[in-house]
């Protein structure tokens, strides 16, 4: 990949919203209110070889996500992570990855899902990844995530790990 090309992938999914975060936040913290909502994709969550700036990108995003929200905590703005899931647009159709896919979400179930956060419905999912299309909105919606549900973590090699 050329280095110059594949740096702005990066750049572009992790500046553009620390950028927009440093924007509103200050409003949001007079207010005593506010939810941030990045749009992140499973691909953050894994390896991507053949898109690994977009992963990498994505990959950074959810952890300024997790960090926004930790650093917010107690002031009532909040944090979250929302893929989209695999909507039917020219991008996904124009990856290899996705060409014989047919299992699209429908981009009413994103705004369902962002609709619900923004109602505060999901408020205790501050910090971590939502899937649109894959995450029952009304289960989430009665569950309070333990510490590291749905979060970025490295996982101890056993109970003697000293990074665990």
């Amino acid at each position: 990949a050329d280095p110059d090309q594949w740096w702005q992938v990066v750049t572009s999914h992790i500046r553009g919203a620390q950028l927009m975060a440093r924007a509103v936040v200050p409003a949001m913290l007079t207010q005593g209110s506010g939810r941030i909502i990045n749009l992140v994709s499973s691909m953050g969550t894994r390896a991507e070889p053949q898109y690994s700036a977009y992963s990498i990108g994505k990959t950074g995003l959810m952890r300024l996500t997790e960090t926004l929200a930790v650093s917010l905590a107690g002031t009532g703005v909040s944090a979250f992570d929302v893929a989209p899931g695999l909507v039917d647009t020219e991008m996904t159709r124009s990856m290899p990855k996705w060409r014989d896919h047919t299992d699209w979400t429908p981009p009413s179930k994103v705004v369902d899902l962002v609709a619900t956060i923004a109602a505060g419905r999901l408020d205790d999912w501050t910090g971590r990844f939502l899937r649109a299309g894959v995450d029952d909105l009304q289960a989430l919606s009665g569950i309070t995530p333990d510490a590291v549900a749905r979060r970025l973590r490295l996982r101890p090699y056993g109970d003697d790990d000293p990074v665990a």
